[in-house]
């Protein structure tokens, strides 16, 4: 089973936000069985950055990065299940809830994030829409699960979907976005939310706009005033 180790409690986080001052970093480190042909172990760390202006926007500096690249080439065509049920409990036990206390009771919250982070941006959306509603979602690459789980929407759970959340799927066409394949699976994963009926816009910059923090730093700068 997994577990968390906290480097610092949560209360600690919030009255460290009340006074003013720039908090420790909430530190998760989770342990479990890796899927293999022959079993072995595996750590997965998270890391979460609090911003110190009173406004709360956690960002997950490693989340998967070489652990999920073992785990892909292992099993080919697969998704990486097991790191990511660690990813989503982390962030759902013990993230979500700190939001919640330190904004005064639950909201529902936007997600974002660049290349992998991207895929687990609209993956938290698409897997826990009851809390997370709208995603904005920068050079990712989807096919390696969100693809699969948008085309299995349907019926009462679709209404459902279409009722809650929405997407921002941001890409550049220049260097790097081709060889990612994230210019590829960003226009594919809009082409099907659009014949799912479920809310999106697709913004495609220029033919100078590489996969690189530059881009995304003036990608997230244009769009997030519209969520404020």
């Amino acid at each position: 089973m997994d577990k968390y180790i906290g480097e610092a409690a949560v209360s600690d986080i919030i009255n460290s936000l009340a006074q003013g001052t720039r908090p420790q970093t909430i530190s998760g480190l989770y342990q479990g069985e890796m899927i293999l042909p022959q079993p072995g172990r595996f750590v997965l760390e998270l890391r979460v950055d609090v911003d110190p202006r009173n406004i709360v926007s956690p960002v997950m500096n490693r989340v998967s990065g070489d652990l999920y690249q073992v785990t892909r080439t292992n099993l080919p065509g697969q998704p990486s299940q097991t790191a990511r049920t660690y990813i989503e409990s982390w962030i759902i036990d013990q993230v979500t809830p700190f939001i919640h206390e330190d904004l005064g009771g639950p909201q529902d919250i936007v997600t974002t994030g660049m290349s992998m982070g991207a895929f687990h941006a609209a993956n938290f959306v698409l897997r826990r829409a009851d809390l997370f509603t709208a995603a904005v979602c920068m050079s990712g690459n989807y096919e390696f699960g969100v693809t699969d789980e948008v085309s299995g929407f349907h019926g009462d759970h679709l209404d459902w979907i279409r009722s809650r959340v929405s997407f921002l799927l941001v890409c550049g066409q220049g260097r790097w976005e081709d060889t990612t394949g994230a210019l590829e699976s960003t226009k594919h994963l809009a082409w099907l939310l659009g014949e799912k009926g479920i809310r999106h816009e697709l913004d495609l910059w220029g033919h100078d706009v590489p996969h690189d923090w530059p881009s995304w730093r003036t990608q997230i700068a244009y769009h997030l005033p519209r969520f404020s």
